[in-house]
């Protein structure tokens, strides 16, 4: 007799969903890896090296708990994966070099050129090292110089150069919660930028890094023989020279979202090595003796896999390339093995390589889009198999070219819906049309532009690069005018307000459960899902901002806000707090007199002269020191700024409710002590 007690139905559907999971667990280690590094990021002070010690003993005996007891695997491998993650999170932190406090003043500095990027307006941007500051010892990390753009020098990699520059330290959040440049400097061993005031003085005789001389010969040659856009974007193609797109097409790419484009990830990487990898095994196999003695495609997987290493050397060794190296070297591991090329296990594996040597990855949105989208590949293609194997039916050319129609149709939905939430969260925007723009633009990515630029990297030693850099030049216009197009279209680009971390981490488990899970039950990974992309809307926006200086001052008011901005000041922060309101009008601060603004019919005050103070408001928001003046109002006052950065609130109540950089940020080592950046007077007498 069948049973019908609904609790009884429950429970065998969930151990049915529990039995179709096992073995599955490797899976989920990157997971459980990726939440230990989490939490040792949400820390608001750094652990000592005890915690480390004592994190890594507990792991060990978690995983030999985990071996040794199966069935308590599946509590002891999380927990162990964990702690490594919090534990190598930790030892990433610890291996760089401390910040550096750069001089706030005109300096002569002189280094070696690390590396040297061609500018839109034909300038040059260099990478030091070994930086001495006014004769100084070298420091630790890199600095990056802006040379004049009519600047005649034109140094090279490996050259010791001088000159007098005016330096900056990597910015801090422009508000409470949002990207911190100070996190990606530190982890990437920038001390700091800033501009040349006169001509470079090229001393020669420094050290050469080959592999970076030969990206910058690649990108000279290719920008000189193919000019404008083209050139820039063939550049960053071939050797990873970025920095010469005009910040116009970075927008069309970004609006369009073909973005992913310009970085190099998976879809030249596989281009690259499937090119060499065809090339190759044709070669051989038209040679019958080899065809029938060699085992050819073994050869030409680990031929392509060389090809994939060299040009992960020619464009930088950055996450999304990490991240396609990593796979590829699997592919050719189960080719080699005879396994299954493209799997979810090999997956797991690529992303535990990355978050085990660069744990700092994971929190820039690149990793979070480069595995979200292989992720989703995987997964919706495995989904979707008795319906490609249906099209495989479809009889004649006509079919043939439905068949590989839909298939880029999947690719481009199931890639650009699994990036969306976290390119909304990186960029503030989300794209309407990705779909159209990536179905004219991949084809002509994989079937013109990579193989021309392999062509030309092959032919570029015997000077007869010209041709595969024409035909390349071509291909990557039409991709512009794809792109200029599609970002001009109606609501091509829809604001995206900003979306918590929490909201993040809900997103990645819901991608993570609808990719991972067996079954019926991966649906359940929708609701997370839900979760995190309602985020931006469930919490509340801040009825104010401001700035880190006092230059900017920003209050919501409805779909309204106002704004008060020092005399050329905060051009930063004002780009950045447009995205807090999507939508919303700006319009200067009204009731304004000198030296005090008012708003909130009087119950905020806005002050630069300490003899207009005035008490009565509620809330006092002054770019000067009012040490212990009006004990018993709210204000945020020039040493407030100073030691604790910029400041967000919300009006509760009629009373103010506010959070500082510091408090959401704490004392790590990406953040530097109160005082070390560089705060400028900005008298609010001066607005405009």
């Amino acid at each position: 007799m069948q049973e019908r007690n609904p609790i009884t139905r429950v429970r065998h559907a969930l151990i049915h969903a529990a039995e179709a999971q096992r073995g599955r667990l490797f899976l989920w280690a990157p997971v459980f890896v990726c939440s230990g590094i989490t939490s040792y990021y949400a820390l608001r002070h750094e652990p000592g090296p005890q915690i480390a010690l004592i994190c890594t003993a507990i792991a060990a005996l978690c995983l030999l708990a985990g071996f040794r007891w199966p069935p308590l695997r599946r509590v002891f491998i999380p927990l162990a994966c964990a702690l490594i993650g919090f534990t190598a999170a930790g030892f990433d932190t610890a291996s760089k070099p401390p910040l550096i406090d750069l001089p706030r003043r005109t300096v002569l500095i002189e280094g070696d050129v690390r590396n040297v990027d061609l500018l839109p307006d034909g300038g040059r941007r260099l990478t030091l090292g070994a930086v001495q500051i006014a004769g100084s010892a070298p420091l630790p990390r890199l600095i990056r110089i802006n040379m004049q753009s009519d600047d005649p020098v034109t140094p090279d990699i490996g050259d010791h150069i001088r000159t007098r520059a005016l330096l900056e330290n990597p910015n801090p959040p422009s508000w409470p919660g949002a990207r911190d440049p100070q996190f990606d400097a530190y982890f990437a061993n920038e001390a700091g930028n800033g501009r040349a005031l006169e001509l470079v003085e090229d001393l020669g005789g420094g050290r050469e890094t080959w592999i970076a001389h030969l990206r910058q010969t690649i990108a000279t040659k290719v920008t000189d023989e193919l000019p404008g856009s083209p050139g820039a974007i063939a550049a960053t193609l071939m050797a990873g020279a970025t920095a010469a797109i005009p910040e116009s097409d970075r927008a069309a790419f970004a609006n369009s979202g073909l973005a992913h484009i310009l970085a190099v990830a998976g879809l030249h990487m596989a281009t690259v090595m499937g090119l060499v990898f065809a090339v190759v095994r044709l070669g051989l196999v038209l040679v019958p003796r080899w065809g029938l003695i060699l085992p050819c495609k073994q050869i030409a997987a680990v031929a392509g896999l060389l090809a994939g290493y060299g040009y992960l050397l020619l464009t930088g060794d950055h996450v999304p390339t990490e991240r396609s190296f990593a796979m590829a070297a699997l592919v050719v591991l189960a080719v080699l093995s005879g396994r299954r090329v493209i799997s979810l296990r090999a997956l797991a594996l690529a992303a535990m390589a990355v978050l085990l040597i660069a744990p700092h990855a994971m929190v820039g949105v690149s990793f979070q889009m480069s595995f979200s989208a292989v992720l989703a590949l995987i997964a919706g293609y495995r989904a979707m198999e008795p319906w490609m194997a249906r099209m495989q039916n479809w009889p004649g050319p006509w079919g043939w070219a439905a068949r590989h129609f839909a298939a880029l149709c999947l690719t481009s939905f199931l890639a650009g819906t699994a990036t969306l939430p976290f390119a909304a969260a990186g960029f503030g925007q989300i794209q309407i049309y990705y779909v159209l723009a990536n179905l004219i633009a991949v084809p002509i990515t994989v079937l013109v532009v990579m193989p021309m630029a392999v062509a030309a990297l092959i032919l570029m030693p015997f000077g007869a690069s010209f041709p595969p850099l024409w035909v390349m030049g071509n291909g990557i216009a039409v991709i512009l005018w794809v792109a200029r197009l599609v970002s001009g279209l109606p609501a091509a680009v829809v604001p995206w307000p900003p979306t918590p971390a929490w909201g993040l981490i809900a997103v990645g488990f819901g991608i993570v459960g609808l990719g991972l899970l067996h079954g019926r039950v991966r649906l359940l990974g929708l609701l997370p899902l839900a979760l995190g992309l309602a985020a931006p809307f469930i919490i509340a926006s801040p009825d104010f901002l401001v700035a880190r200086d006092g230059r900017l001052v920003a209050w919501r008011n409805g779909k309204t806000v106002q704004s008060w901005q020092a005399k050329g000041g905060a051009k930063i922060e004002l780009a950045d707090w447009v995205k807090v309101w999507p939508g919303a009008t700006w319009q200067p601060m009204a009731d304004c007199s000198d030296g005090v603004c008012r708003l909130q019919s009087g119950q905020v005050a806005l002050v630069s002269r300490a003899e207009k103070l005035d008490c009565t408001p509620k809330l006092i928001l002054a770019v000067v020191p009012l040490r212990d003046a009006c004990p018993d109002v709210a204000k945020i006052d020039r040493l407030d700024l100073w030691r604790n950065g910029a400041y967000e609130g919300w009006w509760r109540q009629g009373k103010p409710l506010m959070i500082s950089d510091r408090d959401v940020r704490g004392a790590r080592p990406w953040v530097p002590l109160a005082g070390q950046t560089a705060i400028a007077a900005a008298p609010m007498a001066e607005s405009e």
